[in-house]
């Protein structure tokens, strides 16, 4: 930051005055230090909200994913993992889960509902999304602010959004090649495929 400067300055400062000005400036030249773990030395990164920690949903808390697998033939859908077939699934407050798996579906496909799945359900949900990584504010694949998303062709991806504590982030997230998520992304459409009574 500038240093104030007046016209009535002073030049008779004291020498532990002169001492501990130089020792502040140095240290906002310096920066915070990272924080070190033993042998390890955690990376610099932005700051995590306090919604991130949280044990319980927030209240307005909803995720939708949409997957694409442009270029598969209808045998090799037949054959793959539900989880990487063509879809759009939708979590709303309250439990509701809508669904519709085909070719067809795209982020504009507002589903019938399917069920209202269990409090407790839902609290499974917010805990893995939690833990997953996927709130990360620095994931790679975040797609915020959301722009026109062209899949590749022969690739299979998830469009996942995650709304809460009034936030929406969107990613892209490759599941056939998961990469910085693990999985993670892969994991959370299988779950919402099963409590769609989507069978394997």
């Amino acid at each position: 930051m500038p240093i104030r400067r007046t016209s009535r300055a002073r030049f008779a400062c004291s020498a532990c005055a002169c001492c501990a000005a130089a020792l502040v400036l140095s240290a906002c030249r310096s920066g915070p230090k990272p924080v070190t773990l033993g042998a390890f030395e955690a990376p610099s990164r932005s700051p995590r909200t306090p919604v991130e920690f949280l044990d319980r949903a927030p209240d307005d808390f909803e995720l939708s994913a949409t997957i694409y697998a442009p270029g598969a033939s209808a045998e090799q859908l037949a054959a793959a993992p539900r989880a990487l077939r063509p879809a759009r699934y939708i979590l709303q407050v309250g439990g509701v889960l809508r669904a519709s798996v085909g070719p067809g579906s795209t982020e504009t496909t507002f589903p019938p509902v399917t069920r209202r799945i269990e409090p407790e359900q839902v609290q499974q949900l917010w805990r893995f999304v939690r833990d997953s990584g996927l709130l990360d504010p620095d994931h790679p694949d975040s797609l915020d602010p959301a722009p026109e998303y062209d899949v590749l062709f022969g690739r299979t991806v998830a469009i996942l959004t995650i709304a809460r504590a009034g936030e929406r982030h969107t990613f892209a997230l490759a599941l056939d090649r998961p990469a910085f998520d693990k999985g993670a992304g892969r994991t959370l459409v299988d779950r919402l495929a099963q409590l769609a009574w989507i069978p394997e």
